[in-house]
């Protein structure tokens, strides 16, 4: 339940499987975001459990969030370099590591497409709040900090909605098989984004249908 006592979710009950592709799917308000929010542990169920490993966890800890990467429809932006929005966030030791990861993680996320055009490439500023790069390429941006984090367990939450048809298929698909050791949870808009995934879990009012 939400703090007005609305419920959003009710008997749901969904098993999701080691190195499983799974995509969400259903009109607004069906409670394709609460379902990550609740995965993530950004919000914990006023009934009910969550079982990791058939074992009851408390999933609002640390350890947990460690193994989430977490990537939503908007990404916050910092006045600096695509390169330091990227690692924001990461421990000043593992930054001086990155510079060939980041590399590789901006051809996952097409992100290169965007920065070989430009001079400056990754050190390309992206001005306040992300306003010199599009809403494209501000969730690649997303995307690649997501990637960087190298987390067992992603979430995309309609973080691919900005970007054309062709290339969210794009980006989608190259995670799908760069990332074939990690559990992927996709909700997107188009339901032809998510057709390469092991299985399509549709909601409807807080209900598997």
């Amino acid at each position: 339940n939400f703090p007005n006592n609305d419920q959003i979710m009710k008997n749901l009950n969904l098993e999701i499987l080691k190195y499983d592709k799974i995509g969400i799917k259903g009109p607004s308000g069906s409670g394709k975001s609460t379902l990550l929010y609740l995965i993530s542990g950004l919000i914990m169920p006023s009934r009910g459990t969550i079982l990791v490993d058939n074992i009851l966890t408390n999933i609002n800890q640390k350890g947990w969030y460690q193994k989430i990467g977490y990537s939503p429809q908007f990404t916050n932006l910092i006045n600096d370099t695509i390169k330091e929005n990227i690692i924001y966030g990461l421990d000043i030791e593992k930054k001086i590591e990155t510079d060939k990861k980041i590399e590789e993680i901006s051809k996952i996320c097409l992100l290169n497409e965007f920065t070989d055009k430009n001079p400056e490439k990754l050190n390309t500023l992206v001005g306040e709040n992300g306003l010199k790069v599009s809403g494209g390429q501000k969730q690649r941006i997303g995307i690649a900090r997501t990637i960087l984090k190298n987390a067992p367990i992603l979430l995309l939450d309609e973080a691919t909605s900005s970007l054309d048809y062709s290339t969210e298929k794009k980006v989608l698909n190259i995670l799908r098989k760069k990332k074939r050791g990690a559990t992927m949870v996709i909700i997107s808009h188009r339901l032809s984004a998510i057709t390469d995934v092991d299985r399509i879990v549709v909601l409807k009012k807080g209900k598997i249908v």
